[in-house]
Protein backbone atom coordinates (compact mmCIF):
# COMPACT_ATOMS: atom_id res chain seq x y z
CA UNK A 1 0.00 0.00 0.00
CA UNK A 2 1.94 2.86 -1.19
CA UNK A 3 1.86 6.27 0.92
CA UNK A 4 0.42 8.43 -1.93
CA UNK A 5 -2.22 5.94 -3.96
CA UNK A 6 -5.23 6.18 -6.01
CA UNK A 7 -7.25 5.61 -3.08
CA UNK A 8 -6.01 8.94 -1.35
CA UNK A 9 -8.30 12.19 -2.20
CA UNK A 10 -9.32 14.16 0.71
CA UNK A 11 -7.54 15.97 3.24
CA UNK A 12 -8.33 15.19 6.94
CA UNK A 13 -10.36 17.87 8.75
CA UNK A 14 -13.77 19.63 8.34
CA UNK A 15 -14.54 21.39 5.05
CA UNK A 16 -12.54 24.63 6.06
CA UNK A 17 -9.96 23.12 7.51
CA UNK A 18 -6.26 22.53 6.57
CA UNK A 19 -4.80 20.23 8.52
CA UNK A 20 -2.79 18.16 6.40
CA UNK A 21 -2.29 20.70 3.23
CA UNK A 22 0.62 18.79 2.29
CA UNK A 23 -1.74 16.42 0.79
CA UNK A 24 -3.48 18.65 -1.13
CA UNK A 25 -0.33 20.02 -2.53
CA UNK A 26 0.58 16.84 -3.84
CA UNK A 27 -2.90 16.11 -5.50
CA UNK A 28 -2.60 19.30 -7.42
CA UNK A 29 1.34 18.50 -8.38
CA UNK A 30 2.04 21.73 -6.10
CA UNK A 31 4.51 19.90 -4.48
CA UNK A 32 8.17 20.69 -4.29
CA UNK A 33 11.71 19.87 -3.07
CA UNK A 34 12.06 21.80 -0.34
CA UNK A 35 9.03 20.55 1.46
CA UNK A 36 10.27 17.87 4.21
CA UNK A 37 7.40 16.01 5.17
CA UNK A 38 9.33 12.32 4.53
CA UNK A 39 11.96 13.28 6.14
CA UNK A 40 10.08 11.03 9.56
CA UNK A 41 9.68 8.33 7.06
CA UNK A 42 13.16 8.86 5.99
CA UNK A 43 15.07 8.66 9.25
CA UNK A 44 12.78 5.85 10.77
CA UNK A 45 13.80 3.52 8.22
CA UNK A 46 17.10 4.19 8.26
CA UNK A 47 17.40 3.89 11.72
CA UNK A 48 15.45 0.04 11.28
CA UNK A 49 18.42 -0.75 8.70
CA UNK A 50 21.13 0.59 11.38
CA UNK A 51 19.56 -1.60 14.06
CA UNK A 52 19.45 -4.57 11.69
CA UNK A 53 23.03 -3.79 10.81
CA UNK A 54 23.92 -3.84 14.34
CA UNK A 55 22.70 -6.78 15.60
CA UNK A 56 24.01 -8.83 12.38
CA UNK A 57 27.30 -7.54 13.45
CA UNK A 58 27.13 -8.83 16.83
CA UNK A 59 25.70 -12.23 15.96
CA UNK A 60 29.22 -13.71 16.76
CA UNK A 61 29.05 -11.90 20.28
CA UNK A 62 25.95 -14.29 21.46
CA UNK A 63 26.00 -17.53 22.78
CA UNK A 64 23.82 -19.83 20.47
CA UNK A 65 24.38 -22.69 22.65
CA UNK A 66 25.35 -25.02 19.87
CA UNK A 67 22.10 -24.10 18.47
CA UNK A 68 23.29 -22.86 14.93
CA UNK A 69 19.86 -23.29 13.61
CA UNK A 70 18.35 -20.30 15.56
CA UNK A 71 21.37 -18.41 15.25
CA UNK A 72 20.03 -18.46 11.33
CA UNK A 73 16.40 -17.96 12.21
CA UNK A 74 17.88 -14.61 13.69
CA UNK A 75 19.91 -13.73 10.90
CA UNK A 76 17.19 -14.04 8.24
CA UNK A 77 14.86 -12.46 10.03
CA UNK A 78 17.24 -9.36 10.50
CA UNK A 79 18.03 -9.75 6.57
CA UNK A 80 14.57 -10.03 5.31
CA UNK A 81 13.82 -6.75 7.43
CA UNK A 82 16.62 -4.70 6.31
CA UNK A 83 15.84 -6.17 2.40
CA UNK A 84 12.06 -5.35 3.01
CA UNK A 85 12.93 -1.82 4.00
CA UNK A 86 15.93 -1.04 1.57
CA UNK A 87 12.87 -1.95 -0.85
CA UNK A 88 10.40 0.21 0.00
CA UNK A 89 12.83 3.09 0.12
CA UNK A 90 14.12 2.67 -3.45
CA UNK A 91 10.47 2.50 -4.49
CA UNK A 92 9.88 5.50 -3.03
CA UNK A 93 12.96 7.56 -4.14
CA UNK A 94 14.13 6.10 -6.74
CA UNK A 95 18.65 6.17 -5.91
CA UNK A 96 18.85 5.89 -2.49
CA UNK A 97 22.06 4.99 -0.07
CA UNK A 98 22.89 1.16 0.75
CA UNK A 99 23.76 0.52 4.23
CA UNK A 100 24.93 -2.78 5.19
CA UNK A 101 27.15 -1.55 7.93
CA UNK A 102 26.25 -0.14 11.10
CA UNK A 103 27.82 3.61 10.78
CA UNK A 104 26.78 7.43 11.85
CA UNK A 105 28.32 8.55 8.90
CA UNK A 106 26.88 10.35 5.44
CA UNK A 107 26.07 7.68 3.38
CA UNK A 108 26.28 8.56 -0.86
CA UNK A 109 23.76 7.19 -3.13
CA UNK A 110 24.23 3.83 -4.35
CA UNK A 111 23.11 2.71 -8.21
CA UNK A 112 19.76 0.91 -8.26
CA UNK A 113 21.76 -2.07 -9.73
CA UNK A 114 23.61 -2.39 -5.99
CA UNK A 115 20.88 -1.65 -3.84
CA UNK A 116 18.76 -4.36 -5.40
CA UNK A 117 22.01 -6.88 -5.94
CA UNK A 118 22.03 -6.55 -2.11
CA UNK A 119 18.00 -6.88 -1.14
CA UNK A 120 18.33 -9.59 -3.23
CA UNK A 121 21.18 -11.61 -1.70
CA UNK A 122 19.06 -11.15 1.53
CA UNK A 123 16.24 -12.40 0.55
CA UNK A 124 17.72 -15.30 -0.87
CA UNK A 125 19.38 -16.15 2.74
CA UNK A 126 16.33 -15.32 4.15
CA UNK A 127 14.60 -18.02 2.24
CA UNK A 128 17.29 -20.43 2.63
CA UNK A 129 17.71 -20.18 6.11
CA UNK A 130 14.34 -18.82 7.73
CA UNK A 131 11.91 -21.04 10.11
CA UNK A 132 8.85 -22.75 7.87
CA UNK A 133 6.40 -22.31 9.95
CA UNK A 134 5.30 -19.46 12.16
CA UNK A 135 3.02 -20.33 14.80
CA UNK A 136 -0.26 -18.12 15.87
CA UNK A 137 1.92 -16.85 18.73
CA UNK A 138 4.81 -15.80 16.59
CA UNK A 139 2.47 -14.18 14.08
CA UNK A 140 4.71 -11.20 13.04
CA UNK A 141 7.90 -13.04 12.75
CA UNK A 142 9.18 -14.18 9.22
CA UNK A 143 9.42 -17.25 7.83
CA UNK A 144 11.26 -18.97 4.94
CA UNK A 145 7.97 -18.38 2.45
CA UNK A 146 7.45 -14.65 3.26
CA UNK A 147 10.93 -14.07 1.87
CA UNK A 148 10.27 -16.36 -1.16
CA UNK A 149 7.14 -14.39 -1.87
CA UNK A 150 9.32 -10.51 -1.62
CA UNK A 151 11.49 -12.01 -3.66
CA UNK A 152 9.48 -12.18 -6.72
CA UNK A 153 7.90 -9.25 -5.74
CA UNK A 154 11.25 -7.27 -5.86
CA UNK A 155 12.08 -9.19 -9.64
CA UNK A 156 8.84 -7.94 -11.10
CA UNK A 157 9.29 -4.33 -9.68
CA UNK A 158 13.05 -4.40 -10.30
CA UNK A 159 12.78 -5.82 -13.66
CA UNK A 160 9.39 -3.91 -14.75
CA UNK A 161 10.30 -0.62 -13.48
CA UNK A 162 14.32 -0.48 -15.04
CA UNK A 163 13.66 -2.62 -17.88
CA UNK A 164 15.74 -5.47 -17.42
CA UNK A 165 16.01 -9.20 -17.93
CA UNK A 166 17.29 -10.53 -14.55
CA UNK A 167 17.66 -9.33 -10.88
CA UNK A 168 21.49 -9.27 -10.04
CA UNK A 169 22.79 -10.67 -7.09
CA UNK A 170 26.34 -11.65 -5.98
CA UNK A 171 26.37 -15.18 -7.55
CA UNK A 172 25.27 -14.53 -10.58
CA UNK A 173 21.27 -13.22 -11.26
CA UNK A 174 17.51 -14.23 -10.76
CA UNK A 175 15.77 -15.07 -13.65
CA UNK A 176 12.63 -15.28 -14.60
CA UNK A 177 12.44 -18.88 -14.28
CA UNK A 178 13.99 -18.77 -10.54
CA UNK A 179 11.73 -16.07 -9.53
CA UNK A 180 8.78 -18.02 -10.76
CA UNK A 181 9.95 -21.07 -8.31
CA UNK A 182 10.49 -18.95 -5.59
CA UNK A 183 6.43 -17.76 -6.12
CA UNK A 184 5.62 -21.49 -6.78
CA UNK A 185 7.30 -23.07 -4.04
CA UNK A 186 4.98 -20.61 -1.78
CA UNK A 187 2.00 -22.09 -3.50
CA UNK A 188 3.09 -25.58 -3.35
CA UNK A 189 4.05 -25.10 0.53
CA UNK A 190 0.59 -26.13 1.46
CA UNK A 191 0.93 -23.18 4.45
CA UNK A 192 -1.37 -20.63 2.46
CA UNK A 193 -4.27 -20.28 1.00
CA UNK A 194 -7.24 -18.10 -0.04
CA UNK A 195 -10.06 -17.09 2.52
CA UNK A 196 -12.81 -19.11 0.42
CA UNK A 197 -14.91 -15.68 0.50
CA UNK A 198 -13.36 -12.21 0.20
CA UNK A 199 -15.22 -10.14 2.42
CA UNK A 200 -14.42 -12.01 5.30
CA UNK A 201 -10.68 -10.37 5.14
CA UNK A 202 -12.00 -7.62 7.01
CA UNK A 203 -13.97 -7.64 10.28
CA UNK A 204 -16.50 -4.54 9.21
CA UNK A 205 -16.97 -6.05 5.79
CA UNK A 206 -17.58 -9.23 6.96
CA UNK A 207 -20.20 -7.79 9.58
CA UNK A 208 -21.69 -6.31 6.52
CA UNK A 209 -22.41 -9.10 4.43
CA UNK A 210 -23.48 -11.72 7.38
CA UNK A 211 -26.07 -8.39 8.44
CA UNK A 212 -27.21 -8.02 4.62
CA UNK A 213 -27.12 -11.42 3.27
CA UNK A 214 -26.78 -13.89 5.71
CA UNK A 215 -29.70 -12.90 8.41
CA UNK A 216 -27.02 -11.92 10.61
CA UNK A 217 -27.55 -10.41 14.00
CA UNK A 218 -27.51 -6.52 13.49
CA UNK A 219 -25.08 -5.62 17.31
CA UNK A 220 -26.58 -3.95 19.97
CA UNK A 221 -25.47 -0.23 20.50
CA UNK A 222 -22.13 -0.47 22.89
CA UNK A 223 -21.53 -4.00 21.46
CA UNK A 224 -17.67 -5.34 21.41
CA UNK A 225 -18.16 -8.90 20.09
CA UNK A 226 -20.06 -9.00 16.09
CA UNK A 227 -21.78 -11.50 14.95
CA UNK A 228 -19.88 -12.83 11.34
CA UNK A 229 -17.43 -14.86 9.90
CA UNK A 230 -14.30 -12.58 10.17
CA UNK A 231 -11.16 -15.05 9.11
CA UNK A 232 -9.05 -13.03 11.78
CA UNK A 233 -5.97 -11.31 11.73
CA UNK A 234 -4.03 -14.45 11.49
CA UNK A 235 -5.75 -16.17 8.49
CA UNK A 236 -4.36 -18.55 5.76
CA UNK A 237 -4.08 -15.90 3.23
CA UNK A 238 -1.23 -13.86 5.74
CA UNK A 239 2.57 -14.86 4.10
CA UNK A 240 4.04 -11.75 5.91
CA UNK A 241 2.38 -9.13 7.81
CA UNK A 242 3.29 -5.85 9.99
CA UNK A 243 1.46 -5.73 13.03
CA UNK A 244 -0.08 -2.73 14.39
CA UNK A 245 -1.93 -1.85 17.16
CA UNK A 246 -5.81 -0.59 17.66
CA UNK A 247 -5.35 1.28 20.93
CA UNK A 248 -5.57 4.44 18.79
CA UNK A 249 -7.57 6.94 20.03
CA UNK A 250 -9.25 9.86 18.67
CA UNK A 251 -6.74 12.44 19.14
CA UNK A 252 -3.79 9.81 17.70
CA UNK A 253 -2.70 10.51 21.41
CA UNK A 254 -1.26 6.53 21.13
CA UNK A 255 -0.11 4.26 18.80
CA UNK A 256 -2.40 3.30 16.05
CA UNK A 257 -3.78 6.73 14.97
CA UNK A 258 -3.81 5.71 11.41
CA UNK A 259 -6.76 4.19 12.00
CA UNK A 260 -8.73 7.59 13.20
CA UNK A 261 -7.69 9.35 10.22
CA UNK A 262 -9.22 7.17 7.89
CA UNK A 263 -12.26 6.38 9.71
CA UNK A 264 -15.30 7.93 9.23
CA UNK A 265 -15.89 11.45 10.66
CA UNK A 266 -17.46 11.53 14.79
CA UNK A 267 -19.32 8.48 13.67
CA UNK A 268 -21.96 7.93 15.58
CA UNK A 269 -23.01 4.71 13.95
CA UNK A 270 -21.51 1.52 14.88
CA UNK A 271 -24.28 -0.58 12.64
CA UNK A 272 -21.27 -2.65 10.93
CA UNK A 273 -18.62 -1.82 13.48
CA UNK A 274 -17.36 1.39 11.58
CA UNK A 275 -15.06 2.99 13.92
CA UNK A 276 -15.13 6.78 14.95
CA UNK A 277 -12.58 8.57 13.12
CA UNK A 278 -11.66 12.00 11.35
CA UNK A 279 -12.82 11.33 7.85
CA UNK A 280 -9.48 11.28 6.22
CA UNK A 281 -9.81 8.78 3.00
CA UNK A 282 -13.07 8.79 0.94
CA UNK A 283 -12.75 7.07 -1.92
CA UNK A 284 -12.66 8.42 -5.55
CA UNK A 285 -15.27 8.45 -7.74
CA UNK A 286 -12.92 6.96 -10.76
CA UNK A 287 -12.13 3.93 -8.22
CA UNK A 288 -15.68 3.37 -8.23
CA UNK A 289 -16.53 3.12 -11.71
CA UNK A 290 -13.21 1.20 -12.36
CA UNK A 291 -16.01 -1.97 -11.57
CA UNK A 292 -17.64 -2.61 -14.30
CA UNK A 293 -18.50 -6.26 -13.49
CA UNK A 294 -21.62 -6.37 -11.17
CA UNK A 295 -21.15 -9.68 -9.38
CA UNK A 296 -17.84 -8.39 -8.02
CA UNK A 297 -17.97 -8.99 -4.60
CA UNK A 298 -14.74 -7.03 -4.28
CA UNK A 299 -16.56 -3.15 -4.57
CA UNK A 300 -19.26 -3.73 -1.51
CA UNK A 301 -16.66 -5.40 0.24
CA UNK A 302 -14.31 -2.69 0.00
CA UNK A 303 -16.06 0.31 -0.05
CA UNK A 304 -18.39 2.03 2.31
CA UNK A 305 -21.18 3.57 0.00
CA UNK A 306 -22.95 6.04 2.50
CA UNK A 307 -26.08 6.91 0.40
CA UNK A 308 -27.21 3.24 0.01
CA UNK A 309 -25.64 2.40 3.47
CA UNK A 310 -27.06 4.86 5.68
CA UNK A 311 -28.79 7.81 4.49
CA UNK A 312 -28.70 9.93 7.86
CA UNK A 313 -24.66 9.09 8.47
CA UNK A 314 -24.03 10.25 4.73
CA UNK A 315 -25.70 13.96 5.66
CA UNK A 316 -23.41 14.15 8.40
CA UNK A 317 -20.71 13.67 6.58
CA UNK A 318 -20.89 15.51 3.71
CA UNK A 319 -21.07 18.52 5.86
CA UNK A 320 -18.56 17.79 7.86
CA UNK A 321 -16.09 16.06 5.59
CA UNK A 322 -13.41 17.88 3.06
CA UNK A 323 -13.83 16.89 -0.48
CA UNK A 324 -16.45 14.30 0.44
CA UNK A 325 -17.13 11.79 -2.19
CA UNK A 326 -19.92 9.74 -0.60
CA UNK A 327 -17.37 6.48 -0.10
CA UNK A 328 -14.65 5.58 2.54
CA UNK A 329 -12.87 2.28 2.72
CA UNK A 330 -14.09 -0.85 4.64
CA UNK A 331 -10.96 -2.24 5.08
CA UNK A 332 -9.87 0.04 8.00
CA UNK A 333 -12.83 1.04 9.02
CA UNK A 334 -12.57 -1.03 11.90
Amino acid sequence: DNLFCDWRYNDDGTPNADNYRWLSMYKDELFNIERDIMEDYWKAAYVTINRCNMLLSRLDQISWSNNEKRRKTIEAEARFIRAYTHFVLAQFFGDIPLMLTSTTDAVAQSSPDDVYKAIADDLIFASENGTEVITESEYGHISCWAAKGLLGRVFLYYTGYYQKEELPTTNGAITKAAALQHIEDVINSGNFSLVPEYYNLWPSASLYWNIKYNDGKVPEAGATEFESGYAGEVNTENIFAIRYTFTGDYNGSTDGWRTEMWALRDNPSKKYGYANGWGGLCVTTDFINSFTDTTDVRKESSVIDLATEDASLAAYQQTNVKEYTGYFTKKYNA
